[in-house]
């Protein structure tokens, strides 16, 4: 098929109308999706921390918290507690504790880098790293307590 054949036809293919149904008409309008230039620095940072918030909220069960409607508190004996005792499920609020953990570690992580790509004067560079390695560790300490409690270790 030659290219004025196929123009043809897709000329005809826009110009097909159902008037009795009146939601198939052709809209006039198309949308256009905002394209960001990553080129920026800001522009990349809300990217980052957009996809930090969505991925922390996916990996501290949001979608379990969905689908299963567990209870927001429990009562593990005969006071109320947020986490769930064993590994075989977990509380609403469980959710929002372990995802602001993973947010903290995420946020230490970009400090630490930050600090080592981004900043010169010496003093801002320490500060930011080791403010970068206490959220990191607050992060793994974190888990780690949240964990035992799940276990049942102690």
């Amino acid at each position: 098929m030659s290219l004025s054949k196929i123009k043809e036809k897709l000329r005809k293919i826009k110009e097909i109308r159902a008037p009795w149904i009146p939601f198939l008409w052709r809209p006039r309008f198309t949308y256009s999706i905002p394209k960001p230039d990553f080129a920026e620095k800001r522009t990349r940072e809300i990217a980052f921390f957009l996809f930090v918030l969505i991925a922390s909220l996916l990996f501290g069960g949001l979608i379990y918290s969905t689908v299963e409607l567990p209870p927001p508190l429990v009562t593990v004996r005969e006071r109320p507690g947020f986490i769930y005792p064993g590994t075989g499920g977990q509380t609403t609020t469980e959710v929002f504790i372990v995802s602001v953990i993973f947010i903290l570690g995420s946020i230490g992580i970009y400090l630490v880098r930050r600090s080592s790509t981004d900043l010169i004067e010496k003093q801002e560079v320490d500060v930011e790293l080791y403010a970068g390695y206490a959220l990191i560790l607050l992060m793994i300490l974190s888990i780690l307590v949240v964990y035992i409690q799940k276990a049942q270790i102690f």
